[in-house]
């Protein structure tokens, strides 16, 4: 090859190389905002596709087959919880144990009491304690204050118009809310599962013992001799209650199709533009309301009072919370110093230990037994949801969604 030509090769090279270069360069970035919306509805479409799922299940828990399963195990599920409360080794661990919780607390109390520190301390609590409460009395005087003269602007031309904008974008969201296809299709689906929850829980019987427990609590006033047996008892039925709607189909249901409908909500392009529109327009309108109390020679005055009165009992506050971490550290130090205390926590510790071991000793037939029949329940679900031509094509497209959700959030991760 001559020199010449070698050259040309080389300078044609270099202004190919650069005409790509400038392409590259000329290429529009990806749109990082484009990308979050289009994750934020793909979200959108994955939890609508999980709501169905639960839906189905809770359906699926209906079926004979499947209910004898599920009666085993609320049957497994309510022994364990009764031999937790009833069984009489465990009672009277967890007697012993709360015997020594009290006497080590009754004997730390007795350490801090006799303490110089603490007494000191105390008077300076008191102290801040009553300065909060005066700022706080002028703070509730200045804002009764304010909203006079709030009534009083209330009327001003000048807001008329700000008013009816704010009611004019509140109209269009709410109108938006009705009408939008997406938005009332996972809105429905939301309210029918939210219904079949609130029946669901109303039939189980640890939502009658509590109302009991509850009503019966009503009964008594604080002084009464069972109140502290009646409370326990709500609480234990409360706690059950809470134990057992939880583990509900219809819970997770509804919880998946409320989550669906917020995604669709967050999601929704319009729903954000009308949003957004009435956030414009309530700060416009505040903007001018505090325009014309500043203005309000009565207003100012308020607005200085009330400034002031906050700013004093952020302070008392700050003040109390410092106190009582002193306190606090003059309290273990109180009791690190007494005997009595030390040798009260070594007994607390040895009866909570003795009761946690008492406790996994008596429960493990009944919960090894619980634990079975959910084990029976979930393997039959998952079978039954195998061969489900509905839960198949929901699975399918869910992988799809999930899919292409990763890709999406890989470019925005790749953006960032």
């Amino acid at each position: 090859m001559s020199r010449s030509l070698w050259i040309a090769s080389v300078l044609l090279a270099v202004v190919m190389v650069s005409a790509v270069v400038a392409q590259e360069a000329a290429a529009p970035a990806p749109d990082i905002k484009a990308l979050e919306a289009e994750q934020k509805t793909l979200e959108a479409e994955r939890n609508k596709l999980r709501a169905q799922l639960s839906a189905v299940r809770a359906e699926l828990v209906k079926e004979a087959d499947v209910a004898d399963l599920r009666a085993a195990y609320d049957k497994a599920e309510k022994a364990h919880d009764d031999n937790k409360k009833t069984n009489p080794d465990i009672v009277a661990a967890e007697k012993a144990e709360d015997e020594a919780a009290a006497a080590y607390k009754k004997a730390v109390a007795a350490a801090g009491a006799a303490d110089p520190v603490i007494k000191e301390l105390q008077g300076q609590l008191a102290e801040a304690g009553k300065a909060e409460d005066e700022a706080d009395k002028q703070r509730r005087a200045a804002q009764s204050a304010l909203s006079k003269v709030r009534r009083k602007i209330a009327g001003s031309p000048d807001l008329r118009p700000l008013a009816e904008e704010v009611s004019k974008a509140e109209k269009a969201l709410s109108n938006l809310r009705k009408t939008d296809p997406k938005i009332v299709e996972a809105r429905e689906a939301s309210e029918k599962a939210a219904k079949a929850y609130e029946t669901a829980r109303h039939a189980l019987a640890e939502y009658e013992a509590r109302n009991k427990a509850r009503d019966a609590l009503r009964k008594l006033s604080k002084d009464d001799p069972g109140y502290a047996a009646a409370r326990k008892a709500y609480e234990e039925a409360l706690n059950a209650y809470e134990a057992k709607r939880r583990t509900m189909p219809e819970y997770a249901a509804a919880n998946e199709a409320r989550k669906a409908y917020d995604d669709v909500m967050k999601a929704h392009e319009g729903v954000k533009a009308a949003e957004a529109e009435r956030s414009k327009a309530r700060k416009a309108l505040d903007a001018k309301v505090d325009e014309l109390l500043v203005a309000d020679s009565e207003g100012a005055a308020c607005l200085e009072k009330l400034k002031k009165a906050e700013q004093t009992r952020n302070e008392a506050r700050k003040d109390e919370d410092q106190i009582r971490r002193k306190m606090s550290e003059a309290a273990k130090a109180a009791a690190a110093k007494s005997p009595e205390a030390g040798e009260a926590r070594k007994a607390y510790d040895a009866a909570r230990k003795a009761a946690r071991a008492v406790y996994d000793e008596k429960t493990a037939p009944t919960r090894k037994a619980r634990d079975e029949a959910r084990r029976a329940l979930e393997a039959k679900l998952r079978t039954k949801m195998a061969s489900d031509p509905k839960v198949v094509e929901i699975n399918n497209q869910l992988k799809a969604v999930e899919a292409q959700l990763k890709k999406v959030r890989d470019k925005i991760r790749a953006l960032k």
